[in-house]
């Protein structure tokens, strides 16, 4: 039994664009592309019996990144690790991620029609996203009223991987 898994960040446009500065708005996009690009899940979980490009990639691009996995128990642990990894990193970043078992029975668009099916069932039962904002001890950018991250290295990474 092989199951499906896809990932998604929610609200892509209103995450990339929400500086007036074009320099952030495509730092915002690439950090999108990385976190949901097949060389940050194996720089993150590092452990090819969980996740390997080869073994398990479908499709990344756009926001979101389609899986097929050998077991359900290797998909929950995928979607465990990667997005607690973005989440203690990135507080402002919404990932949605659910699975289904592939059935043989249908053809692969069919399966892929009934995964995002279920995805978009999941957003839409979402009654709203809260996200911590400051704890007022952080630097607050003047143009944003938002708190200043500290840089690190997923950004050089990001545009190492993707911008050149």
């Amino acid at each position: 039994m092989s199951v499906l898994t896809i990932l998604e960040v929610s609200q892509k446009q209103a995450f990339i664009f929400k500086s007036k500065k074009l320099k952030d708005n495509v730092d915002n996009s690439c950090l999108i592309a990385w976190i949901m690009s097949p060389k940050f899940f194996e720089k993150t979980i590092n452990d090819e019996s969980i996740f390997s490009e080869k073994d398990n990639l479908v499709y990344s691009g756009g926001g979101h990144v389609v899986l097929e996995f050998e077991d359900k128990d290797k998909s929950y642990s995928f979607i465990k690790i990667i997005t607690s990894e973005i989440y203690k990193k990135h507080t402002d970043i919404l990932v949605f991620a659910t699975s289904i078992e592939y059935k043989d029975t249908m053809t692969p668009g069919e399966n892929l029609k009934e995964l995002t099916k279920k995805l978009e069932d999941k957003k839409a039962k979402r009654k709203a996203a809260f996200h911590q904002g400051s704890f007022g001890v952080e630097k607050i950018n003047s143009e944003t009223l938002k708190p200043v991250m500290k840089q690190n290295d997923e950004k050089d990474d990001c545009f190492n991987n993707y911008m050149h």
